[in-house]
């Protein structure tokens, strides 16, 4: 299996897959639109397929942002990538990929991956 990571900021998104491994495979980063929220999604939802066209392996797909997402609600709020604030982009993303998207704060990602990979 193959894991699809996403790092979204305010000026770039960037993809890295990994295989089983944890070898980096492919690599691309864009930056961000932020024009409005459907246009970010159009971007993402490219980058995405870019991926998908380049393996036709099925992957995992996790995406650190900054900013934080509501528990309860799934919203992004305090997000530097401002088009992102009041959307659930998690909810949004399943729903159009048809698979599970995990999703956390880019920090919390970072100490997590310290903690682990070292």
């Amino acid at each position: 299996m193959l894991h699809l990571g996403l790092d979204i900021g305010g000026t770039k998104m960037e993809a890295v897959l990994l295989n089983a491994a944890g070898e980096c495979v492919y690599r691309q980063r864009r930056p961000t639109h932020k024009e409005s929220y459907q246009a970010f999604m159009q971007q993402l939802l490219g980058l995405i397929a870019t991926v998908r066209d380049w393996s036709d392996r099925p992957f995992t797909l996790g995406i650190g942002l900054p900013g934080a997402i509501d528990p309860q609600s799934g919203l992004i709020k305090n997000c530097n990538c401002l088009v992102l604030n009041g959307h659930d982009l998690r909810h949004d993303l399943m729903r159009e990929l048809g698979q599970p998207v995990w999703m956390a704060n880019d920090a919390d990602c970072f100490t997590l991956s310290e903690a682990v990979d070292g």
